[in-house]
């Protein structure tokens, strides 16, 4: 449950690894059983139960704005680190000496 592995293995085929990255991320929030609509959008439901992912908590506490790879899929519903341009127009890339 908490790693997304095995029957919770999301392959890259649009169908299938969707699903199973939604249903890890309810798994490892603790929000399947509070919430019908899944993905959960609100982060104040998150880590509720104390049947929870309790790293993934700590590690979200510990952020300025409360998003972080805590287990495998926490990008589900926005919730990661990471910035994101779904529409780039090109890139540059500066490289220094060290």
């Amino acid at each position: 449950m908490l790693f997304c592995d095995g029957t919770l293995a999301a392959p890259n085929d649009g169908t299938t690894g969707p699903v199973a990255a939604v249903l890890g991320a309810g798994f490892n929030r603790s929000t399947l059983l509070s919430n019908p609509a899944q993905p959960t959008t609100d982060a104040s439901s998150f880590y509720a139960t104390d049947l929870t992912n309790h790293y993934a908590k700590a590690v979200h506490a510990a952020t300025a704005d409360g998003k972080a790879y805590g287990f495998a899929f926490d990008d589900v519903a926005d919730f990661a680190s990471y910035v994101q341009d779904t529409a780039p127009t090109g890139i540059q890339l500066t490289l220094t000496p060290f």
